[in-house]
């Protein structure tokens, strides 16, 4: 499964770094959503 690494912004206005495992870009934009974090760089 393709890896992608973001950078997000979280709802106390912090920054965090990560990456994640999903099918598609898509897919995982939608985990960063439930997780409550805006995207900045996927």
């Amino acid at each position: 499964m393709p890896q992608f690494t973001y950078e997000a912004l979280a709802v106390g206005g912090g920054r965090t770094k990560g990456v994640l495992e999903a099918k598609s870009r898509q897919e995982a934009l939608g985990h960063l959503s439930r997780l409550k974090l805006q995207p900045l760089r996927l």
